[in-house]
């Protein structure tokens, strides 16, 4: 699933805007190629470093202030979603912007919407309606 639909929403505003403001740059990421401008491609890895820094940031903190049982494991798929994106970059920036590099940036983006959110932040959702139903 790359289109953000109401199914994906977690109950929590913040986290809901900052997912929908993923899958809305999802097209751009999903856009590039070996030949775009260099510009595109730097300001498309600073706008995901950002992102991340600040939505996994805010993301565990309303899983810490819910008491959400499966934070440590759901803060290892942020490391590595972190790491890999940070791998990437370093890759491009020793090589320049290439068709794998690029692709490798899609694939990446593309686990991370529907393995992440669409899975693994969903069940955020099924914890807090079960908060609120409990």
């Amino acid at each position: 699933m790359l289109w953000w639909s109401d199914e994906l929403k977690i109950g929590v505003d913040t986290i809901d805007e900052q997912h929908k403001g993923i899958f809305d740059k999802a097209e751009d990421i999903l856009n590039l190629e070996a030949d775009s401008k260099p510009f595109a491609v730097k300001k498309m890895y600073q706008f995901l470093l950002n992102y991340v820094a600040t939505h996994f940031k805010d993301e565990e903190k309303v899983m810490e202030g819910i008491g959400y049982p499966d934070l440590e494991e759901h803060k290892k798929q942020h490391i590595y979603i972190t790491n890999e994106l940070g791998k990437l970059v370093d890759k491009t920036i020793k090589e320049g912007i290439t068709e794998e590099n690029i692709d490798a940036l899609k694939l990446l983006v593309i686990e991370w919407l529907i393995n992440h959110i669409s899975e693994s932040d969903k069940k955020i959702a099924v914890f807090i309606n079960e908060k609120k139903s409990g």
